[in-house]
């Protein structure tokens, strides 16, 4: 047999075993439901295009997977336990609102004081004054950041509990903060309306932080000034090497995954509504959910079982749980 028969059947087996790896994994992924467990909440009826006060806007898993933590628009606070569907306690808050996971507490605001409130005993510790609009928590529960909707973001220890850095950001904090999960660094999605244009601006500038509590600010730019980024949702990868926010472009909205350099690593434009209200990603980076004000409900990429909870404008939140084909 020549050479030339070897190199051409050997390329055809590889591009086989491709071919057959490719239609294992679809065939794979299109056995995939999701299937409904329960409700959390009473449904309420509600006019077209309204939002009931009561509709949950942020929900969170606790740590061990035991309760959802949800707050509504009107500033309430509700904790389920997932055991039995039921409601064991309530807080409110104003304009703040984080919830540290591996510490069971929350980030809350009751007029101008931020407090942070331990979910066991309901335990309240104020940690500062101010008019924020903003805020994030780290996973370790050692940092929070805050903003208001100007230029100001304020990073401070829950340790001890002092302000770290204060940041000025070059557009107005108008679309969102994150602090990453290992506390090292921020991420504000900014924006400005030029009304005589009739154009927004926005932009995505992360800093990070040293180790005496300086910080080295590196703009990533990640979109044109004709797309809008991060309206409802910013947030870092589980291991803080992904930036994940929505976009918003000729009235059609968008998602996109960046890295620490403003590469985009994935990207989904044109979807079938005006906003992407709420984008989650799981622990283990495999699974990122996505959903709209259409009610469409979206899973990309997903690898591993996870449980979903959305919240929805009928004021009640849906459980989910990812069902695969036994091997």
């Amino acid at each position: 047999m020549n050479k030339s028969k070897i190199v051409f059947i050997g390329t055809f087996l590889i591009m086989l075993l491709f071919i057959l790896t490719l239609s294992f994994f679809y065939s794979r992924a299109i056995k995939k439901k999701m299937h409904f467990l329960f409700q959390l909440g009473e449904e309420i009826s509600r006019p077209k295009d309204t939002e009931p006060e009561n509709a949950p806007i942020e929900i969170s898993f606790a740590n061990d997977g035991s309760k959802i933590i949800s707050l509504l628009k009107n500033g309430n606070i509700n904790v389920w336990n997932l055991d039995d569907q039921k409601k064991s306690v309530s807080y409110k808050t104003g304009s703040i609102f984080s919830y540290c996971v591996q510490n069971d507490y929350l980030i809350t605001e009751n007029d101008g004081v931020i407090y942070s409130v331990d979910i066991n005993n309901g335990d309240r510790f104020k940690l500062t004054n101010g008019k924020y609009k903003y805020s994030s928590i780290d996973h370790k529960c050692d940092r929070l950041a805050l903003s208001d909707s100007d230029s100001d973001i304020e990073v401070w220890s829950l340790t001890e509990p002092k302000m770290l850095v204060k940041i000025k950001s070059e557009l107005p904090v108008r679309n969102g903060l994150s602090i990453s999960p290992d506390g090292s660094m921020i991420s504000a999605a900014e924006g400005i309306y030029h009304e005589n244009e009739n154009r927004h601006e926005t932009k995505i500038e992360t800093w990070k932080l040293k180790p005496n509590n300086g910080i080295d600010a590196f703009r990533l730019n990640l979109v044109s000034s004709n797309i809008i980024a991060g309206v409802w949702n910013i947030f870092f990868s589980p291991d803080s090497s992904r930036i994940i926010y929505d976009t918003h472009e000729s009235e059609q909205s968008g998602i996109a995954i960046s890295d620490l350099e403003g590469n985009i690593m994935f990207e989904k434009n044109n979807l079938d509504s005006y906003w992407t209200r709420a984008l989650a990603i799981s622990p283990d980076s495999n699974i990122l959910a996505s959903g709209d004000e259409n009610g469409n409900l979206v899973i990309w990429d997903i690898t591993n079982s996870s449980m979903l909870a959305a919240g929805l404008g009928n004021s009640t939140i849906q459980v989910f749980k990812m069902i695969y084909p036994k091997k």
